[in-house]
Parts: structure tokens; sequence; C-alpha cells
């Protein structure tokens, strides 16, 4: 949160004493105060209140969905990736929720979305549960904004709802094949080991090492209360896991000629979860897509470059015509 909020020291000069007084504040706190979980919390109501968003739930079907909202305008509906929740995106929304209306929710088996075990979680049912939630809500035309797993969820969706979209934005996205595999699934293929599990904290270093092109000084009681919760949930994420390959890793292969929404896929140039060669098959596969790689820059690039992101994002907003 630091890393993100350091970055972010645009606009008034309040906004950014504030910023600064953030910053100083979450470090001083994070290295010395031993209660990591009172401390994510306040972060986490912090980065919603700076984003101008605030919590809702609705029921769908089987499922309660939290989300988090705000702003006024077209919609931005913003999907994260797996292992995350509404609030993974920080303080990213701050920078559309005065133009346009933000919303994240979670998505089944995540956050406060609590799973079903009779249920499966692949790609294909995650979408029909989205576009319910959708329905609930009483969206029309939106633009979607997906990331990692989450942005496999998007393409999946453009393809099947070409209609309901105003746009796609694609970043670091699961769910085509790559001319060259990731080091993650060649990792997982050697060594039999998916790094989005964790029980330690070695392997929350691991983890790290593999999202980031430089990864974050973890103090150690942070890293031991990421792994307890990582441990909490571990046959969670690997019956999500499971789910989601067994119902296909690769299924926009065959679906991105239905996608017809103007596209923009943003990627990390040292990209270790999915490989930055996924540009290549959805400019090739998607008719309207244009993309921008980042260098020096691992699985999330609105963590390492959040301004140029931002403004990436933004000026392609900008330059749709509807």
């Amino acid at each position: 949160y630091s890393l993100i909020l350091s970055k972010n020291l645009g606009g008034s000069t309040f906004q950014r004493l504030l910023s600064l007084f953030a910053i100083q504040l979450v470090k001083y706190c994070v290295t010395y105060l031993p209660f990591p979980a009172v401390i994510m919390e306040c972060v986490k109501h912090g980065c919603r209140w700076y984003s101008g968003v605030n919590r809702f739930e609705v029921m769908v079907d089987d499922h309660r969905w939290a989300y988090l909202a705000g702003g006024r305008g077209e919609v931005i509906l913003f999907i994260h990736g797996f292992g995350a929740n509404k609030d993974r995106f920080g303080i990213f929304l701050s920078a559309f929720s005065p133009c346009y209306r933000v919303i994240s929710p979670d998505l089944p088996g995540f956050g406060e979305n609590i799973p079903l075990n009779s249920k499966s979680y692949d790609i294909p049912s995650q979408v029909n549960r989205l576009n319910g939630f959708v329905d609930a809500i009483r969206l029309d035309k939106f633009h979607l904004f997906g990331f990692s797993m989450g942005g496999y969820v998007c393409g999946y969706y453009a393809s099947e709802y070409p209609d309901r979209l105003l746009s796609l934005s694609l970043m670091d996205s699961m769910g085509v094949t790559t001319q060259i595999p990731s080091d993650a699934w060649t990792y997982y293929i050697t060594k039999g080991r998916n790094v989005l599990l964790y029980k330690t904290p070695e392997q929350v270093d691991e983890l790290m090492a593999f999202l980031f092109y430089t990864p974050p000084q973890i103090p150690r009681h942070f890293k031991e209360y990421f792994a307890r919760e990582g441990k909490r949930v571990y046959a969670l994420r690997k019956k999500l896991i499971t789910d989601i390959m067994d119902g296909g890793l690769n299924l926009l292969d065959n679906r991105l000629s239905e996608i017809r929404a103007q596209t923009l896929a943003i990627w990390g140039a040292e990209d270790r979860m999915v490989h930055r060669s996924a540009v290549e098959a959805l400019e090739k596969g998607i008719k309207n897509c244009r993309s921008v790689i980042f260098k020096e820059c691992g699985h999330l690039p609105f963590v390492e470059k959040p301004a140029e992101a931002r403004r990436i994002y933004r000026e392609f907003l900008e330059s749709l015509t509807h």
C-alpha cells in the first residue's frame, strides 16, 4: 500500500500531504506494530475512503455478492485476480471515480462471496454468475477491466455477452495459450508446485518473487500473518484452482474472434505468471485490440507502475467512440 501511495502523489497540495502522511503512517505501523490484521483492515478502509467507494451487497441465486461502488458516470466494472478480492485494486480506483462509476465485486469463492462445495468455479460458471450480478445491480452497458484470472473471466464474458460492453481491458490476463510458457507454469510442471498456494513465510517470499519485478520488503510478522491466512484457506483455494484447471485454462483461444469491444491489453514485460507473449495472441485474435507493455514490471502493473497504468487506461477510455 505504501508503494501505491508513494506513486500517487499527483493532485492538490492537500492530497499530496495526505498521501505523504499516509505513507509514513503505514510504514511505521507495518514495521513496528505487531497487529497485521488490524493494520490491513485500517488500510483497507483508508483506501476505500480515498477512492470514494462504499461497500454494498446483493444476493444473486446462491451467492451473496459484496462489492465496492462509488463515483458517477459510465460504469467501469473491475474484476480481481485469483486469491484476491474487491479491495485488491486499492486506490487505483481513485483515478477513475471522479468521472466514472466504479464497481469492484468479490467473485464467488473469494473475499466475502462464500463458495459452496456443491458448485463448480470454472471460468464459464463464473461468467454466468457475473452476468447474474450485472443484472441484479441493473447495469446496462459498461466498461470491463479484468486482472489475471479476472481478465480471463472478463475476456470470456466479452465473447459471451458482446453487446453489453462499452470496452474491455485485460491486464496480465490468463486464458490464452502463450507462445512461451510462463515461469510459474514451468515451475508447476517441473516441480509440481503451484505458487498461488502457500502455507509458510518462505512460500510467501516465493510468491512475491513470481509476482513482482522488484519484490517488496515485507516484515517477518506480516509474512507470518499472510502464511496463516494462506493455510486457513488452502483447501478452498486448491478446490478453486482445480475447478479452473478442469474447466480449461485456455478457453479464450477459440473465442477471441467473438470479442467485438474495443480492447486494451496491459502487461508487465517481466511477468512470470502469464508470459507477455499472450499479448500477441490477443492482438491477433481480437479485431480492435491495442496493447501497452511496461518495462521492468511484473504481474502487477497497477502496483509496480500505478501512475503509468492509470494514465494509459484513462487515455484509452477517453479515446473511445461508442
